[in-house]
């Protein structure tokens, strides 16, 4: 598939069920998922993974935040997602997940809860206080990695900033590269409190993207 042979849009609501089903095959193995999800028996950690990507996309994005999308133009199907908090339904959204508890609770049980929460609590330290989007996480198909559909998707969130920084923690030193080859400059290493996880905070300046894009491609 080339990279022009998809399309970068907003997802429809009849999409949303498609929507966690790719987010839950992308985010399979993710060090920083499979941290709060990881065990010994692989159905319990699919059941959670499903729990996670299914309370965010129906619980939180849906109404509160921005669904992006990647269309394969020829089969129809989304082969990549990402999604975004605005600055404005970022107020009061971890008082909105606190008010799911009880969802929360049970797709995931006590000890995978305990370990969201320590999880959430540790990232927003580090979290801008100032006005801004947030990327809460984007997924392609594993199959699909390495054509350009996940610039593809956050050139398409960065251009709807309106002024506003952007501001996402990378799972991955990996991904991390991806996300400066779009403009986006890093802060360092978050610490963890899971060995295995290792976020990167990484902030997209307000300026203009193009600029962002060329200052980035000079320094690499």
């Amino acid at each position: 598939m080339s990279s022009e042979s998809y399309t970068v849009r907003t997802a429809e609501p009849h999409e949303y069920s498609e929507v966690v089903e790719v987010l839950i095959s992308a985010f399979d193995g993710d060090p920083a998922m499979m941290a709060i999800i990881g065990g010994k028996n692989r159905r319990k950690e699919m059941e959670k993974l499903r729990a996670i990507m299914t309370l965010q996309v129906y619980g939180n994005f849906k109404d509160r935040g921005r669904i992006d999308v990647a269309v394969d133009d020829s089969s129809g199907k989304i082969v990549g997602v990402c999604l975004w908090n605005n600055p404005e339904s970022q107020e009061g959204s971890f008082l909105n997940e606190i008010k799911q508890i009880s969802a929360y609770y049970r797709g995931l049980r006590p000890v995978t809860l305990v370990r969201a929460i320590m999880m959430e609590l540790h990232l927003l330290k580090y979290r801008p206080s100032y006005k801004h989007w947030y990327l809460f996480n984007i997924g392609v198909l594993e199959e699909l990695r390495g054509r350009g559909i996940g610039s593809k998707l956050l050139d398409y969130g960065t251009a709807r900033l309106e002024g506003y920084p952007a501001y996402l923690e990378a799972s991955t030193y990996d991904s991390a590269r991806l996300y400066e080859r779009r403009g986006f400059l890093s802060l360092g290493p978050l610490g963890g409190i899971f060995p295995k996880a290792h976020a990167v905070g990484m902030v997209y300046p307000a300026i203009g993207p193009a600029e962002v894009v060329a200052r980035a491609a000079g320094q690499a």
